[in-house]
């Protein structure tokens, strides 16, 4: 089953999460033969978003490993998604650069 499909049915049967983690793919095909395109799909989900989150949600972790949505573009995406949400219950927003560092304990990493 597909993530559109999935929240689309939560959204109708009035499911509602505190918190909700968003990692979607660049592009995907699902098995049943749907495609998922980051800039095309992106947006529907987001959209949907304020349906799924509880009256004082407690967060939204979006990522994207996709050249084409820097953080900042992630950011206003979901902020913008999220502006009927945050009208009602204030949220605060951050975004940057996701980094793996190398552990300074590691052979080799002087």
């Amino acid at each position: 089953e597909d993530v559109l499909t999935f929240v689309r049915r939560a959204v109708r049967r009035g499911d509602a999460f505190d918190g909700v983690i968003l990692d979607p793919p660049a592009f995907g095909r699902g098995g049943n033969g749907k495609d998922w395109k980051l800039e095309r799909d992106l947006p529907v989900l987001l959209d949907l978003l304020p349906g799924l989150l509880s009256d004082q949600p407690l967060f939204v972790l979006l990522t994207a490993h996709d050249r084409g949505y820097p953080a900042r573009e992630l950011s206003r995406l979901l902020t913008g998604a999220l502006t009927p949400v945050s009208s009602a219950h204030p949220m605060h927003a951050e975004h940057g650069d996701m980094v793996l560092r190398a552990c300074p304990d590691t052979p080799g990493n002087d």
